[in-house]
């Protein structure tokens, strides 16, 4: 199965979901998460992301700045 999900052109780092129907990105310190029904913004981080993943269960998204500072958000 091929899945298509589009991310603008200027994003910075992208992960896909394990389902492969969601993706977490991020725009310079900026945050977005996106499934087949919405795109929604995150809690930002103060410098750019260098890192991401989102959970096995699909619960939270994980992200690291280039200061080495985490943020773990719920999703759902």
């Amino acid at each position: 199965t091929v899945t298509c999900l589009e991310v603008p052109k200027n994003v910075d780092v992208v992960v896909i979901g394990k389902n492969s129907f969601s993706l977490l990105y991020s725009i310079d310190s900026e945050l977005f998460f996106s499934n087949l029904l919405e795109t929604k913004k995150l809690r930002p981080h103060t410098e750019s992301v260098s890192s991401l993943a989102l959970s096995d269960c699909g619960k939270w998204a994980l992200s690291c700045d280039i200061l080495g500072n985490i943020t773990v958000e719920n999703i759902e």
